[in-house]
């Protein structure tokens, strides 16, 4: 009796014990950004407490990064599940260009557009820097090494006739940068990130800051031959500072999933998106720029199976 109890007792911890696969499985989601100084990780913070809150057995956690092309290297890398990147970045990615030139990232798909980023060109008032034209001879950080920052501003030296060997060209991340520039290290700052970005409304209230238009003739010219930079507007009033409308250039931010995401998962973390969108919208003001009306617009990649799922659904693509 007693050897017959100790089975029956064994049997019932075990049953005891036993919890379905399907309740214990934890789908865990590193969501890559970029610098904490900027947009994408704010933002992403939104999108990552949508998913734990609303996407049940997802645990989501968003990540500081070396931006872009660096998130889109460890997603071709399987060390990452979704990023935050920039759309020329992802361009250049798919078709094997720049950075990827022999290697393309194929496992990058899309899920929705985000919003346009801005490209701040930075200065300070005790600088005397006032247009483009002065940076030469100038301390200007162009981005981060390796990054799609550094891109950027030298396309925008390009179309104004100069190259980083026309000044003293720095490359640190974003939030030194902004250090640097408060401090009176550097002369100017530039990148493209979404307005408002912490970092700048910091130095705009510390210091003087004085943002440096692209003007139309330059900015129609470095549209024609990189349709991925396009003429945009930095509000009036959104620094310190700014008390009219500013033109510049744009690109635009979007979130993509690995293709080794299942279509039912990403199908569901893209509904719930959409579904929870003032979540976003208290992460970060840029949150409230995420509609459906601009999901799809100038997406570069093909689109996530479970993105596609979800759009198809709900009438955005047949």
């Amino acid at each position: 009796m007693k050897s017959k109890a100790a089975v029956i007792g064994v049997i019932m911890i075990c049953l005891l014990g036993f919890v379905p696969e399907s309740g214990m499985a934890k789908e865990f989601i590193s969501l890559l950004t970029c610098g904490t100084a900027g947009v994408y990780f704010p933002l992403g913070g939104g999108i990552a407490r949508i998913w734990n809150s609303k996407v049940p057995d997802v645990n989501a956690t968003a990540e500081t990064s070396g931006c872009s092309i660096v998130n889109l290297r460890l997603m071709e890398q399987g060390q990452a599940s979704a990023a935050i990147c920039q759309n020329d970045a992802v361009y250049f990615g798919a078709n094997g260009l720049k950075f990827f030139e022999g290697k393309k990232a194929v496992k990058p798909r899309g899920v929705l557009m985000l919003y346009d980023e801005h490209l701040h060109v930075a200065a300070t008032k005790q600088s005397g820097i006032k247009k483009i034209e002065d940076l030469k001879g100038k301390r200007v950080r162009i981005g981060f090494p390796g990054s799609i920052a550094t891109e950027n501003a030298l396309i925008l030296l390009e179309a104004y006739g100069m190259t980083e060997k026309d000044m003293k060209a720095y490359q640190m991340s974003l939030s030194d940068a902004f250090e640097q520039l408060k401090d009176g290290n550097i002369d100017v700052l530039i990148e493209p990130t979404g307005a408002p970005a912490a970092g700048f409304l910091d130095v705009a209230h510390t210091r003087d800051m004085v943002l440096l238009p692209v003007d139309k003739g330059h900015a129609d010219k470095i549209y024609k031959k990189y349709p991925f930079l396009s003429p945009a507007v930095i509000p009036a009033g959104t620094y310190k500072g700014t008390n009219q409308g500013l033109p510049t250039l744009a690109v635009t931010c979007m979130l993509i999933a690995s293709s080794d995401m299942s279509t039912d998962l990403v199908y569901k973390l893209t509904k719930s998106i959409f579904q929870n969108l003032n979540i976003l919208g208290e992460s970060h003001v840029k949150g409230k720029l995420v509609t459906m009306e601009t999901a799809l617009k100038g997406m570069p990649i093909p689109l996530h199976p479970g993105a596609e799922k979800y759009y198809k659904e709900v009438g955005k693509i047949k």
